[in-house]
């Protein structure tokens, strides 16, 4: 760079340069002072039109809301009710058709009172089973066995089945029974003789006040509405909010809204007012499956729009408050205009003042630290200071030719516009920093080793302007913060890079000493789930927290480090082997306590593998392998657990590895078995269903406990094909029963990956005949721990198909109640963990009642499971758990005894010498 002239030599005068542009600026400040008033009334009366405007739009928008969620929960309601109803008139025509079964075997002796006993499952929801003969008379009821005389051919039951040629379930509007004096909802079924001929109908009184208890146990507000109504709009059973569901039991709707809109479809939301009441509500509908009736649910408006319009209230209040205050900022604006004339007038009067400015400005330049030289379009010096001067002095310039060669930009290219695209290495920074007024930096190393910082921006008029800073000291504290690369910097633990010469370093002071030293390898527990769900910035937040508690179990002295993912490794110096075991299971224990992660309460788990010095090596690779060996154990015997590394040459990796190998040929060859174990009624401990149970009797080590190869089933992929012969031997076993009892099957998680598993289900059913309603598929959490979406349709679709969902080891690990709420299950399982403290231990007693009250309010089915002593069978059924599996009841038996013990009992119950399954 050079410079070739001298300002003053070319008789210009700098200040006086100066002064003309800072007249027009305050030419220009004083005309928008001038208009300032004006646009500030504009603006005012614009910011109060907004906020009128945005109110009224949230408002509208926040009722939208509110009506939508409504919508959203009653929709969810009526599922639930439409299922509960759907279960229990299955019930209901199931005894039916068991009761008329029973009569056209042995029309002479049968039994009605006997019958109506033994038909439990119905003495909830009913108060009488009868039978009317075929001239429509009362044969006989569990009130009146051998009959009553009573003539009931008019009743609408007994007409439509005379009258109807098809054979199926009837309901039957509200009516009061003639036997019973009740209210009562009559289902019929038509009795034939053995030859087909009409002979009479079965009927079963269902109680309209037991589904209107079950509607009375869900909130639905004061003046909320549940009913269940016939296609012929006749409200079968009802709940109000108020209590005076009783009053609208066999009520008809014909004329309502919504008896058209099921018309149409048959689910759906609407707006409407009730006949019943007036009250406009907001009522969902679904008619239940198979049968002429569909169920609604309401919540009045008024009510859903309750906090809607107290937030209306206060938000009109606070726009009225804005409003008034930018009133007031306005009326305050036109009143400063007066006072801006004035201030004109007093600016007009400080121009004289505006020459010492110029010369303040001079003497601030010169003060400054960093060197400015601006130049016009020809590159003549216009303004420069002292510091500038001194800096360039430094490069080989010439200040002697009195200004008659203009000044060289510091533009090694001479073109600026194309600086970025081509610039020189040596003169330019790789990533130069672009300003926003196209201005660039540049650094220039001196020769006696000074950096300079080059600022340079283009003007409007062409010229340039360019600062020098001297960077030097700068530059060497960034030297000095490179070794901050070595930190992660997301949770400021060490990085990868960071964590090696660490390790190195407390390696060679453990060897130096003989102190103890170990290395651990941590992998987070369904961290993936985090991010899948909730999203990669949650999952940052949450490395973030588990970084903390890491830091805040840990000494100081011990070194963490973070080597990408969710992959931690640690380094325990001076500890012994029970200190270092004792700090793992501390760092399992913190790191399995919830995390509140962006308002969502977050589970995870840790697994840690760990290598000893000197005992499992002694060099940085050698301990980093072992541990990570250890902590693959760790995660294959279960997650959030700790091991150490056992070097007994290999010993662990060996089996596992033999393990694959002779699973994979076991499953090729069938070389496995399935038992059976019963599943019985907890009051008179006779079987009603059988869970199968994979057996494997390996040729060397025989038989192989299910925890020791599942595991390693499922990490290969053999679970599937494994998956496929159980489903398909346990079916095809089943069909074969004397009785039609449920067979239960346990389904892996990764059949929930795939997409064959409805087409595969489909096609055992078909080829072994079993009835879809006889299969029920055993699911843990770890399913429900996938993509939730997915694997709710999936089990929609099962369900479709006829077939029952079950939650199995409902309570242990991460259960969470949302499960039962957001997945479609029929049944729960309760672990058998809880039964061992069950007579001991009486949070497991009150755990348990509260599991059995949740599950009855839904509707769902229970069973515990590990019942192995005459106590715990008490307790539950004092609890009126409705069924038990385990030792206790029957242990699980070849398929040979389990056939042969149905036929034996010649279509019994099952049972042995003692009365229950040995």
């Amino acid at each position: 760079m050079a410079i070739a002239g001298d300002a003053s030599a070319n008789g210009r005068n700098p200040s006086a340069d100066r002064a003309a542009p800072a007249a027009a600026a305050a030419n220009m400040l004083s005309g928008l002072r001038t208009a300032w008033p004006s646009l500030g009334v504009m603006l005012g009366l614009s910011c109060i039109l907004l906020i009128w405007t945005g109110l009224y739009y949230a408002l509208l928008a926040e009722r939208a809301q509110a009506i939508a969620a409504a919508s959203q929960n009653t929709a969810n309601l009526a599922r639930a009710f439409e299922e509960s109803t759907l279960r229990s008139l299955k019930a209901i025509d199931q005894s039916l058709l068991y009761i008329r079964q029973a009569y056209r075997q042995d029309p002479a002796g049968f039994d009605m009172v006997a019958w109506a006993r033994d038909t439990q499952s119905l003495t909830d929801m009913t108060f009488q089973i009868s039978r009317i003969d075929r001239n429509g008379i009362l044969a006989s009821s569990n009130f009146a066995p051998n009959g009553s005389g009573i003539d009931l051919s008019d009743r609408e039951h007994f007409r439509v089945q005379r009258d109807s040629a098809v054979d199926e379930l009837f309901i039957s509007k509200p009516v009061t029974g003639r036997a019973s004096n009740k209210p009562s909802i009559q289902l019929t079924r038509k009795i034939f003789t053995a030859d087909g001929v009409f002979d009479g109908v079965v009927v079963v009184s269902l109680d309209p006040l037991y589904l209107s208890r079950f509607y009375h146990s869900i909130d639905i507000g004061l003046d909320g509405l549940i009913a269940l109504v016939g296609t012929d709009g006749i409200i079968r059973a009802a709940a109000l909010g108020a209590g005076n569901g009783g009053m609208a039991v066999g009520t008809s709707i014909a004329r309502d809204s919504l008896l058209a809109a099921f018309a149409h479809e048959r689910a759906g939301t609407l707006l409407t007012s009730s006949s019943l009441d007036g009250i406009r509500r907001v009522e969902s509908f679904r008619g239940v499956r198979g049968f002429p009736l569909f169920v609604s649910v309401g919540i009045a408006e008024a009510e859903i729009l309750a906090v809607h319009e107290a937030n209306r209230r206060s938000d009109m209040m606070l726009a009225a408050l804005l409003t008034v205050l930018l009133l007031a900022v306005m009326t305050l604006v036109v009143r400063r205009q007066t006072d801006l004339k004035r201030a004109r007038a007093a600016l007009r009067d400080s121009q004289e003042q505006y020459a010492d400015k110029s010369r303040l400005l001079e003497a601030t330049l010169e003060a400054m630290s960093q060197g400015i030289v601006m130049v016009d379009a020809q590159h003549r010096p216009q303004v420069f200071n002292q510091r500038a001067l001194e800096l360039l002095a430094l490069l080989p310039l010439d200040m002697k030719n009195g200004g008659s060669a203009p000044f060289e930009i510091d533009d090694p290219l001479g073109d600026f516009d194309t600086l970025l695209a081509s610039a020189e290495p040596d003169r330019i920074r790789p990533n130069p920093v672009v300003l926003p007024l196209r201005e660039i930096v540049s650094e220039r190393r001196l020769n006696n080793g000074m950096l300079l910082e080059v600022r340079t921006r283009v003007l409007a008029d062409g010229g340039r302007l360019q600062t020098y800073t001297d960077i030097t000291a700068r530059a060497a504290a960034e030297e000095m913060l490179g070794a901050a690369a070595g930190l992660d910097y997301l949770t400021g633990l060490s990085n990868r890079n960071g964590f090696g010469p660490k390790l190195e370093a407390a390696l060679l002071a453990a060897q130096r000493t003989g102190q103890p030293l170990s290395v651990l390898c941590l992998d987070l527990d369904y961290f993936k789930n985090v991010n899948d769900t909730l999203g990669h910035e949650a999952g940052d937040t949450l490395l973030k927290l588990v970084a903390r508690r890491m830091r805040d179990v840990l000494r100081d002295t011990d070194v963490v480090a973070r080597l990408g993912g969710d992959e931690f490794a640690l380094v325990l110096n001076g500890r012994s082997r029970n200190a270092v075991e004792h700090a793992a299971r501390m760092l399992l224990d913190s790191l399995a306590l919830p995390y509140l992660v962006n308002g969502e309460l977050v589970r995870i788990g840790a697994s840690i593998g760990v290598a000893f010095y000197p005992t499992d090596g002694a060099t940085v690779e050698l301990l980093l392998r072992n541990a990570d060996t250890a902590l693959y154990e760790a995660k294959s015997v279960g997650r959030n657990a700790w091991r150490a590394y056992a070097s007994e040459d290999g010993l662990r990796e060996r089996h596992r590895a033999q393990m694959e190998l002779d699973l994979r040929e076991a499953v090729e060859t069938q070389q496995f078995t399935l038992a059976y174990q019963p599943i019985c009624d907890t009051q008179t401990g006779q079987p009603v269903a059988f869970e199968a149970l994979l057996r494997w009797n390996h040729k060397q080590r025989g038989p192989t406990s299910p925890a020791e190869f599942i595991p390693v089933a499922e990490q290969t992929g053999l679970i599937v094909p494994l998956g496929r012969w159980v489903i398909e031997t346990a079916c095809a076993e089943a069909a074969t029963w004397a009785r039609p009892m449920h067979v239960a099957v346990n389904l892996s998680p990764s059949w929930f990956r795939g997409t064959d598993l409805l087409a595969h289900l489909a096609e055992v059913l078909r080829r072994t005949g079993l009835a879809p309603e006889r299969l029920d598929l055993e699911v843990t959490e770890g399913v429900l721990l996938e993509k939730s979406d997915h694997v709710i349709s999936i089990m929609q679709s099962l369900r479709g198909m006829g077939v029952r969902m079950v939650l199995d080891d409902f309570g242990s690990a991460h259960s969470s109640l949302s499960y039962l709420r957001n997945f479609p299950f029929d049944q729960v399982k309760i672990d058998r963990s809880f039964m061992r403290a069950l007579n001991s231990d009486r949070q497991a007693r009150a755990l348990v009642e509260a599991m059995l009250a949740m599950a009855r309010a839904l509707g769902l089915e229970v069973v515990a499971e590990g019942v192995e002593t005459q106590e715990q069978l008490a307790m539950l059924r004092h609890m009126k758990c409705g069924n038990v599996q385990g030792f206790l009841l029957g242990r699980p038996q070849t398929a040979e005894i389990t056939r042969q013990g149905l036929w034996a009992s010649g279509g019994q119950d099952l049972e042995a010498q003692d009365g229950l399954i040995g």
